[in-house]
């Protein structure tokens, strides 16, 4: 699947939503939940390695990015889901967007690692 948009006004219970679908995940299914979407993108992985339970993973980008890639390797050999969820993302910048596109591309040849979904409000359709 890769990506899923979900928009919707403010006040109409997007992220109550978010905490329903959290709260019935089964133990098959690892979520980050991002809710702080003003971090920039290494701001971001950060906060989505922590989440994940990822343990420090390096200094740089590269080194994070490696280590959210080999952590979703083993999910995915092991039969296991991982969702990325970002709420109010109409506040990430395009760079911040695009590099968030850029995780879509941890795959096999038959299967997306990391399913994303993409919260906010009715302008994050045109930002797209």
């Amino acid at each position: 699947m890769g990506f899923v948009l979900l928009t919707g006004e403010v006040g109409t219970g997007k992220t109550t939503l978010l905490r329903t679908l959290l709260s019935r995940l089964d133990g098959a299914t690892a979520a980050a939940f991002v809710f702080n979407s003003t971090l920039s993108f290494d701001g971001l992985l950060e906060y989505i390695l922590e989440d994940f339970g990822i343990a420090k993973a390096g200094d740089s980008p590269a080194q994070r990015l490696v280590a959210l890639n080999n952590f979703l390797i083993e999910r995915h050999r092991a039969g296991q889901r991982t969702i990325l969820i970002l709420d109010e993302a109409q506040n990430l910048t395009l760079e911040t967007l695009e590099q968030i596109r850029l995780l879509s591309n941890f795959e096999t040849p038959t299967a997306k690692l990391l399913q994303i979904l993409l919260v906010g409000q009715p302008e994050l359709r045109t930002k797209l």
